[in-house]
Order: structure tokens, then sequence, then C-alpha cells
């Protein structure tokens, strides 16, 4: 997708499950590894190794590693 200042903005369809990514937990700057387990139509769903569980992430807070 195409934002007014022509900078790529991730979508769902740019990762597939099995796919390595880092993640920003809520509320904080920090980030985390994680592999994506699913997509959605808005979110992408990671299994987070520091938190233990699975979250819905938006693409904006997910990262290939």
């Amino acid at each position: 997708m195409i934002t007014k200042e022509h900078k790529y903005v991730a979508t769902t369809n740019d990762y597939k499950v099995g796919e390595r990514v880092g993640v920003k937990c809520v509320g904080t700057d920090v980030w985390a590894w994680g592999e994506v387990v699913g997509v959605t139509a808005k979110r992408i769903r990671v299994y987070n190794e520091v938190r233990g569980l699975v979250g819905l992430y938006a693409p904006q807070n997910v990262e290939k590693y």
C-alpha cells in the first residue's frame, strides 16, 4: 500500500506462516522474536516467544528478520 508520502506500508499479505519476525510489545518500545502462525484480513497472528503466547498484531508492529 502506498501512502501520500509514497512510503511503503506493510500489509498482511507480506507475511507467510512459519516466518520468523520481530513484534512490538503493546504499550512499550520493546521488540520481541516471534513466528507467524496465521494471517487475518487486518492482523498477523504471531507466537511471541518472550510472552509465550499467540497474539494478533497490526502490520506496522511486525517486522521481518
